[in-house]
Formats: C-alpha cells, sequence, structure tokens
C-alpha cells in the first residue's frame, strides 16, 4: 500500500499538468481565432465588388476556414459570427463560381460534427446567396439545397431539413423569379417530397404540399409547368406503391389548390389526368386498395373544374376504363 501512493500521487500530478496544458492550448487557440477575425472582419468591411478579384477570393478563402477551424474546436461564437461575415460580403455581390458547394461543405460539416447552430447559421446564408449569385447559379443553389436535406433527413435533423425547404420556398415567393429559377426549385422540391414519402413523414410531407399549394406561380407555363405535372406524378406513384390512403389526400389537396389558382393550363391539366388514368389502373391491381377509384375521382374534378368537354370526356372514359378493370381483375362483390 505505501508503495502505491507515490505511484498515486505521480499520476494525479501527472493528470493535473495535463489537464492544464490542454487548458492553456485551447486558450491560446481561442485567443488565435479571435484575432484571426478580427482581422478578417477589417477586411471584410473595407472589400467592394469588382476591386480586386484575387483579394476577393482570399477573403471568402480565409473567412470559410476560420468556420472550418470554430466548427473543430467547438467555438461555436465563432464560426456563428464569421459566417455573419461572409453573408456580409455576399450582400456586396461578392459569389464565386463553386460557392453553393462551399457553403454546402460548411452545413455538412458542421451537422456531422454535431454543431447544429453553426449548421443552421450556414444554411440561411444560402438566402443572401440566392439573393446575390447569378441566375445561372440558382439551379446549383437547389441541388446543393437537395442535397442537404437529404443528409439531414438521414441523419435526423429534421429541422435543418425544414429550413433547407425554407430557402427552396423562397424562391417561389419571389414575384420576379425567373422560369429557370422556379423550375430548379420544383425540381428539388420534388426530390425531397419523394425522400418524406419514402419515410412515411406525413408531417414533412404535408408541409411540402401546403406551402406548395399556396406559394407557386401562377400560371405556370413550359417547363415550370411541366416540372409541376411531373412532380404531382412522380408523388403519386409513390403513394401508389405503398397504398398510402393519408398520403394521397395530401396530394389530392394540393392540386385542388393549385386548379383553384389556376397556376396550369390546359394542355397540363391534360397531361396529368392522362398520368391518373395510368395510375388508377396500376392501384386497381390492388384487391383491398381505395386508391384507384379516388384517383378517377380527382381527375373528374379536375377536368369538371376547368370546364372543358374535351378534358372531362377523357376522363370519365378513364374512370370508365378503371371500374372495367377493377371488375375484371376481382369479382363484382370485391370491386
Amino acid at each position: 500500500m505505501q508503495g502505491e501512493t507515490p505511484m498515486l500521487v505521480w499520476v494525479a500530478v501527472v493528470s493535473a499538468l495535463a489537464i492544464g496544458v490542454s487548458a492553456v492550448f485551447w486558450w491560446v487557440r481561442s485567443r488565435r481565432l479571435e484575432a484571426q477575425y478580427t482581422r478578417l472582419a477589417a477586411q471584410a468591411s473595407r472589400v467592394k465588388r469588382g476591386r480586386d478579384k484575387a483579394q476577393e477570393r482570399e477573403l471568402l478563402k480565409n473567412l470559410y476556414a476560420l468556420v472550418h477551424l470554430g466548427i473543430n474546436s467547438k467555438n461555436t461564437a465563432t464560426a456563428y459570427r464569421t459566417i455573419d461575415l461572409i453573408k456580409m460580403v455576399f450582400g456586396e455581390g461578392i459569389v464565386r463560381a463553386d460557392e453553393p458547394r462551399q457553403l454546402t461543405t460548411l452545413v455538412v460539416r458542421a451537422a456531422r460534427t454535431k454543431e447544429l447552430e453553426t449548421a443552421a447559421a450556414a444554411l440561411d446564408a444560402f438566402r443572401q446567396l440566392l439573393r446575390r449569385c447569378p441566375p445561372e447559379m440558382v439551379p446549383t443553389v437547389m441541388e446543393q439545397l437537395t442535397y442537404i436535406a437529404a443528409i439531414a433527413m438521414k441523419d435526423r435533423h429534421n429541422f435543418l431539413a425544414a429550413k433547407a425547404m425554407e430557402v427552396m420556398f423562397a424562391v417561389l415567393e419571389k414575384d420576379t423569379g425567373s422560369p429557370v429559377s422556379i423550375f430548379a426549385a420544383l425540381r428539388a422540391l420534388k426530390t425531397v417530397g419523394v425522400l418524406a414519402l419514402r419515410r412515411r413523414d406525413q408531417d414533412m410531407f404535408r408541409e411540402i404540399a401546403t406551402r406548395m399549394a399556396e406559394l407557386v406561380p401562377a400560371p405556370l407555363e413550359s417547363e415550370p409547368a411541366a416540372e409541376l405535372v411531373a412532380l404531382v406524378g412522380m408523388w403519386l406513384h409513390r403513394i401508389v406503391q405503398d397504398d398510402d390512403h393519408a398520403l394521397f389526400c395530401i396530394v389530392a389537396e394540393l392540386v385542388g389548390g393549385v386548379n383553384q389558382r389556376g397556376v396550369l393550363g390546359q394542355e397540363s391539366l391534360v397531361l396529368l389526368t392522362k398520368d391518373w388514368q395510368n395510375l388508377a389502373g396500376t392501384a386497381s391491381l390492388r384487391p383491398n386498395s381505395v386508391l384507384a377509384p379516388l384517383i378517377s375521382e380527382m381527375a373528374l374534378k379536375t377536368a369538371f373544374g376547368f370546364w372543358d368537354l374535351g378534358l372531362w370526356e377523357e376522363a370519365a372514359q378513364s374512370a370508365g376504363q378503371t371500374a372495367k378493370m377493377i371488375i375484371q381483375r376481382h369479382d363484382l362483390k370485391t370491386a
């Protein structure tokens, strides 16, 4: 026992020294981060777009590097304040070609290291990026936001996925949104909606569909209109596979809201009813499914609301064919 006492004392002393050295190291590192932040903040306050491209690129490079250091050292305050500097630089219209990817790296890195406040702050920077980036960059931004939403949903960080979707919705809210931007936002929301359906996340899916019914600009033409038709079709295909009545009702509400606001023209509605005809036939193959008649009913309501005789006749024929398939496939009592 007497021999063990000096050993225990020695271990305690070494442990105390190690803790002390570690504390000094983190203090020094924190001070260095603060000094770097102060220097970069001064540079950011003086930067003006177009004066020196090399200086602009170097400043953004150093700002991102400081955020990464803040994430690595769990220094949330420094990371958060540095992201504010990045937003300020974006506000001057200084945006590099690979900015969406760089910003995505920050978000994912912070989320994966459980620095969720920093991840949320970096996600907010996408809003400023969208305000000042060239129009041709918007599709890339939407792709990166889709990736972030997918990672967040996989890691069960639903609030980060929701923040990514809010930025997508912001594109739809803009009165001056270009067709390219609207198309990119709809494509991104289509993918996120499918991910929510795969998870059977009814609340998230309802939020997406409800916001879309309110925000999709009216009227849509050309590629954005075709993308909305594709979105509804892809969601319904997934719902029919799962035979989920509750999720179908959410899509039906979306379609009703879109039709009420006159978002889609006749050509797009014809495409919708044709797709629904095929889906109703697919649903009818399930003996206990209630979706086949509901899909046919939705097509009929859409056609009736548009007051187009040709569209109404096509929807009515589709409903009749679906009913015939159900009777042929199953006995009359089951149908």
